[in-house]
């Protein structure tokens, strides 16, 4: 498979890899998921990563994450607004794009106004309401693994470290 490929390269090339699901309907990817995306494939493709994970392969994407993204309802849907979620983009991180535009996060450039930090601070422009609260955008989805277990993920970090 594809996946045993880039893990066979990953071990030849001693570095480890990350993979994340493809992203849709946003700014910076122009596209929107193909109608072929079948949503029990994906569940089993993220199954294999998790296994292959488990297994000892190369792979720096967390546990919590490929538990996450085994769990994501549907995946042409990169990310929802639920509620009861809350999300750490804009608060505990923030995207800047080349121009000195900031916005929660890369996903949400084209959906929310972006803050100038060359003319204002942050917190002035900031608007924490964001069109989603969870996503499958692979950093984000660490960042945000990061900030509700924080102890359970630098210990998952730490367990890179050899």
């Amino acid at each position: 498979t594809g996946v045993d490929y880039l893990l066979d390269l990953a071990v030849r090339e001693k570095i480890d890899i990350h993979f994340q699901p493809e992203c849709y309907d946003a700014e910076n990817t122009k596209r929107s998921a193909p109608d072929s995306l079948e949503n029990n494939a994906m569940r089993e493709y993220w199954r294999y990563i998790k296994k292959k994970k488990a297994e000892g392969a190369p792979i720096t994407s967390s546990m919590p994450y490929l538990d996450y993204l085994i769990g994501w309802q549907n995946y042409s849907q990169t990310a929802v607004l639920d509620p009861a979620a809350k999300c750490a983009a804009g608060l505990g991180y923030l995207f800047v794009d080349s121009s000195g535009y900031a916005y929660p996060c890369p996903y949400t450039k084209g959906h929310v106004k972006g803050v100038n930090l060359l003319q204002s601070e942050w917190a002035e422009g900031f608007d924490p309401s964001t069109p989603c609260t969870r996503c499958i955008v692979g950093p984000m989805l660490e960042f945000n693994l990061l900030f509700e277990k924080p102890v359970q993920s630098i210990a998952g970090a730490f367990s890179k470290i050899s």
